[in-house]
């Protein structure tokens, strides 16, 4: 499925509760979502963003994962083409291992037989992660087949 970006705009003048509220819908819209897309892409400075995003949490119930924003409810963790996304989105740090995961289990689902070094190119392609993103993925998938969650053949 394709990555859902929350389609809204961030009104001028929004104040921290306005600028909390429209982070709850982000996050509601495209959790698991990063905080340095959250913070990079909405409008404000920064460091309002910032203080917006921790109020949020506060009024409407986002919590994070590590480096990743969730809404209330556990998202499912299904694989996301980010093809068409903002860049920021493309690159292996904006997903969460969670997705990784998943894209590793759909990989392995219609190829039983890929090896761990196939894996990586295969799941970089399946999230439409940006060139590159192989080391990073593979990497994550060696921990997932190292911790016993993922085995590949070979």
């Amino acid at each position: 499925a394709p990555y859902a970006e929350w389609a809204g705009t961030v009104p001028p003048g929004a104040g921290f509760a306005g600028l909390a509220a429209i982070i709850a819908e982000v996050v509601a819209a495209e959790a698991p979502v990063p905080e340095a897309v959250v913070l990079a892409r909405r409008g404000p400075p920064p460091a309002f963003a910032a203080q917006a995003l921790a109020l949020a949490a506060k009024l409407h119930g986002i919590r994070k994962d590590g480096a990743f924003w969730l809404g209330e409810a556990e998202p499912a963790f299904a694989p996301r083409d980010r093809r068409a996304a903002h860049p920021l989105l493309r690159r292996a740090a904006a997903v969460h291992p969670k997705e990784v995961e998943a894209a590793a289990r759909a990989l392995l689902a219609a190829i039983p037989t890929i090896t761990e070094a196939e894996a990586a190119p295969g799941v970089v392609r399946l999230l439409g992660l940006e060139p590159g993103s192989e080391g990073a993925i593979a990497a994550r998938l060696a921990v997932l087949a190292g911790g016993g969650a993922l085995s590949f053949a070979g």
